[in-house]
């Protein structure tokens, strides 16, 4: 995956593009962080009693993400030690210069890839799933493409996670700030509360940041 060369670096830490090699650790860092949330249990319910299911699912998410076209993993390292401290998803919607360069910097074999991959997600979901409520998928994702689609370009969220040892340290403040910095829109970030989508919309002009927080604006959408 092309990734935009202008990374961001504290004293210690570096943000950069996702190697596919990393992906094990990815979703290993994931799973463990929403493992509780009350979504992710909704979402697959067989995660405790199928965890090998899950966990091959979870691999080819993240290898379909990566090849997504509109799509940035990016992961935050250690510089002295090279550990993973951090991960987030972008995604980016609608008509705008950004998202045409990235189009154009795709290598001419990617959309080979994601036809092959998809291959493989339809067979992961009619054949090998125990573990995945694709019915409550379908619609939580048919819902939230509703309130998408209406928008002009904007980039999402999608994913935002550090590991609670090194919270406080100004990593997730540092992974959003990757995305806002890409443009001057609005940015969009969905969180979850008692299984409804919660949309907080922030703008450069809305956002202040301190090391934990975000003062953002809330909107409910269900």
């Amino acid at each position: 995956m092309i990734m935009d060369t202008s990374w961001r670096r504290s004293s210690k830490i570096t943000l950069r593009a996702c190697r596919r090699s990393e992906i094990p650790a990815i979703v290993t860092l994931t799973n463990s962080a929403f493992a509780k949330s009350e979504l992710q249990m909704r979402l697959i319910p067989g995660a405790n009693k199928y965890p090998e299911n899950l966990y091959n699912y979870s691999i080819l998410k993240y290898r379909k993400r990566l090849v997504e076209k509109g799509m940035r993993l990016i992961l935050a390292e250690d510089v002295d030690t090279g550990e993973l401290v951090g991960f987030a998803v972008w995604q980016i919607s609608g008509r705008c210069a950004l998202a045409k360069r990235w189009a154009r910097e795709e290598p001419w074999w990617l959309p080979v890839e994601r036809q092959l991959l998809d291959l493989e997600v339809k067979y992961f979901r009619y054949v090998t799933n125990r573990c995945i409520d694709y019915c409550f998928k379908d619609e939580l994702i048919e819902n939230m493409h509703k309130n998408f689609d209406d928008l002009s370009a904007c980039l999402h969220l999608v994913v935002l996670t550090v590991p609670s040892k090194h919270e406080r340290k100004g990593i997730g403040r540092a992974m959003v700030r990757w995305g806002l910095d890409l443009q001057d829109r609005r940015v969009y970030l969905w969180v979850w509360r008692a299984l409804s989508p919660v949309r907080i919309c922030m703008t450069q002009r809305i956002s202040r940041f301190s090391s934990t927080t975000l003062s953002v604006r809330v909107h409910r959408v269900d």
